[in-house]
């Protein structure tokens, strides 16, 4: 039996299906990618911190950031992706090398813990991110958070305080370093959100120039923190090696798989998919590696974690709050309280500049869409498209749409 229809508005409806259903399924596929590379990548290093004669995280992060460094350039030079968006030497000074040496300092920090504190407990103090995130709010006077936003953080601390102590193996070293790599990932956000948001880089050019300068960084890092790794690694045993090149090659899948995902779906579910993400090695941790947790450490992280859905529902409920909605431009950063309106670019004045905005950015944005097969529809639009067009010509378009 033929199942396809016999008029033309009905194979172009089978075939919108069928289109759809394929978007759908690859989005699927690329969200449980996603949800398991990370951690797996997780639990093998952690295995070859402690588990191998190789104990050096840094090194090991380095190496993963230098060849998804290579992988990108070799993308753009085969031409599988497009020419990236070029950006002067002042720009790469002031806002991508700094985020570089905070992705640096994170990921040393953060990979070192796992030599200090379980996994589980290791997943557990990361779920303080969000209370860093609010403090360097406040101290950048990029946004005064919400009454809401607020209760959500303390339960996040108090939960944080009861997992603490509730822990069998507590380490104050690698406490200490669990927070350096929490604050240095809150930095980070929000310089990125503040510095970057208006910028026209899509996210493959922003993973083009970070990985290169994270990785100049790490390698700094790494030279001056673990002399004794590069000379150690011809020494290595093979099995070491090769668990070296996996943790390499699933650092540059969760790279390219966090690329895939941002362009499927919305930044609210990326949010939550980053909280399953977060909580599937703690699981993995303990019903496989058969790590203890004590019944008080589960009380803990179970506060936390609704601590931290509080605060991505209030976020993701109230858009005005969100640090990227208004960002501050450097110069406002640099003068302080009062500046932003002062640093912000004049506006033309005329509805004529308006609508010519409004025009060129809903051309650039309906061929986008025609380019990712995506549908176009105002949601796509304000979800995945503020990295094609200025924030400001999105908000003109959405107002006409």
């Amino acid at each position: 039996m033929n199942l396809t229809a016999p008029n033309a508005p009905g194979r172009r409806a089978w075939s919108r299906l069928r289109s759809l259903v394929a978007v759908n399924l690859r989005c699927i596929a690329y969200c449980s990618l996603y949800c398991l590379a990370g951690p797996a990548l997780i639990l093998l290093n952690a295995h070859i911190y402690n588990k191998t004669a190789f104990p050096y995280p840094i090194t090991v992060s380095s190496l993963g950031t230098w060849v998804c460094a290579l992988v990108t350039r070799m993308a753009v030079k085969t031409g599988l992706c497009a020419t990236p968006t070029s950006v002067t030497n002042k720009y790469w000074l002031r806002r991508i090398v700094p985020l570089g040496v905070l992705t640096a300092i994170a990921s040393g920090a953060g990979n070192n813990v796992y030599r200090y504190l379980s996994v589980s407990f290791t997943q557990m103090l990361k779920a303080e991110t969000p209370v860093y995130i609010l403090i360097v709010m406040l101290i950048f006077r990029v946004r005064i958070p919400s009454c809401g936003s607020v209760i959500a953080v303390i339960l996040i601390c108090i939960g944080t305080c009861v997992a603490s102590v509730g822990e069998l193996k507590f380490s104050w070293t690698g406490f200490a370093l669990q927070t350096a790599a929490d604050i240095s990932e809150a930095t980070k956000l929000v310089l990125l959100q503040t510095s970057m948001a208006d910028d026209k880089l899509s996210p493959f050019d922003s993973l083009l120039h970070m990985s290169m300068a994270t990785a100049f960084c790490q390698a700094c890092l790494g030279l001056l923190l673990e002399p004794a790794a590069l000379p150690s690694v011809p020494y290595q045993s093979p099995f070491t090696i090769a668990l070296l090149s996996l943790s390499c090659l699933l650092g540059v899948a969760v790279n390219l798989l966090t690329l895939a995902v941002i362009n499927c779906t919305s930044g609210l579910a990326m949010k939550l998919l980053g909280i399953f993400r977060n909580n599937l090695p703690v699981v993995v941790s303990v019903l496989l590696l058969q790590e203890k947790v004590s019944t008080l450490q589960f009380i803990g992280y179970s506060i936390s974690v609704l601590g931290f859905l509080t605060y991505t529902y209030l976020q993701s409920k109230s858009p005005h709050k969100v640090i990227d909605s208004e960002p501050t431009t450097p110069e406002a950063l640099e003068l302080g309280e009062g500046a932003a309106e002062k640093a912000a670019p004049k506006s033309k004045g005329s509805t004529e500049g308006s609508k010519a905005q409004g025009r060129e950015a809903e051309t650039k944005i309906a061929t986008y869409m025609k380019e990712q097969n995506r549908p176009y529809s105002a949601q796509n639009v304000f979800d995945n498209l503020h990295s094609v067009v200025p924030k400001a010509q999105v908000q003109n378009l959405m107002e006409k749409l």
